[in-house]
């Protein structure tokens, strides 16, 4: 599955939105999904997938981003890492 550089912004948006951790990231990102309506279902589901996998394993991916662990390089790292895309 590749990913168009769309949906990148969008999964590093909504993981910013996501990270401060004041609510629950399912509640933040049923906002985000309200907010941004031109998403279609595919970039939803890339989306959702991709931030609660970054929330799963944050430790490992940043101490392999580290020692800046930004929502970008986060993002990145779970692609490669977890979800196994060549970007």
């Amino acid at each position: 599955m590749a990913i168009n550089p769309a949906q990148f912004d969008a999964v590093v948006d909504a993981l910013r939105r996501v990270l401060p951790c004041e609510r629950p990231a399912d509640a933040v990102l049923s906002a985000y999904f309200r907010d941004m309506r031109k998403l279609g279902a595919q970039d939803r589901h890339l989306i959702a997938e991709t931030i609660f996998a970054v929330l799963r394993r944050r430790a490992f991916l940043t101490a392999l981003t580290a020692p800046s662990a930004t929502p970008r390089r986060l993002v990145i790292a779970s692609l490669i890492k977890v979800r196994g895309l060549n970007v």
